[in-house]
């Protein structure tokens, strides 16, 4: 167990885990430029430590090996393929829906699908995992309302859209993706 803790910990501190993929969408704006800005690593850091609260939230709902499994089964994810990913995906919603891991998980799994399947699983994400954070400090609410916006206005649903963009500037200022550019820096960017 005290190993357990020690790899979180460390995990926490460096920032980096398999689920801190750059979101290529969210992430073009600033390709050129690899190093984030001061203000952009103090974002960062703010928005690091909120999931390391939301993190310790998961200690309401699951015991201590309750959380030391669904890392594992996290991991184990994320070095999954195919079927074997999506299986592992299932048994964490069902298991442990309360979970952040999960709700990382379910993010992806939506981003991963297609067409109106993706669609509507991301606004199941922004349902039931709203609060949930990626160990960057990217929310998993304010991600998939940012993905779902792009996708809706791509399919020509301003209206809609905007709906989504709107919750971002109300309720999500200081969102931010994985260069610690604001979300609501980026819907600027989509709308010009």
């Amino acid at each position: 167990m005290k190993r357990f803790v020690a790899l979180l910990l460390i995990l926490f501190s460096c920032g980096l885990m398999a689920d801190e993929f750059p979101d290529e969408e969210t992430d073009k704006q600033d390709k050129q430029d690899n190093k984030p800005s001061a203000e952009q690593l103090q974002l960062i850091k703010e928005a690091r430590e909120r999931a390391k609260l939301r993190a310790q939230k998961d200690e309401r709902y699951y015991s201590k090996a309750e959380q030391q499994a669904i890392e594992e089964l996290y991991q184990s994810w994320s070095k999954a393929k195919g079927s074997d990913q999506k299986n592992i995906a299932q048994a964490m919603q069902k298991k442990y829906p309360e979970a952040n891991r999960t709700g990382c998980v379910m993010y992806t799994q939506a981003l991963r699908s297609t067409g109106k399947e993706r669609i509507s699983r991301l606004r199941q994400v922004i349902k039931n995992y709203d609060d949930c954070y990626f160990y960057s400090g990217v929310q998993v609410g304010a991600i998939a309302r940012y993905r779902l916006g792009v996708i809706l206005l791509k399919e020509g649903k301003k209206s809609e859209a905007e709906k989504y963009f709107n919750e971002l500037r109300l309720s999500y200022k200081d969102a931010i993706n994985v260069k610690g550019v604001l979300f609501i820096d980026l819907i600027q960017v989509k709308e010009e």
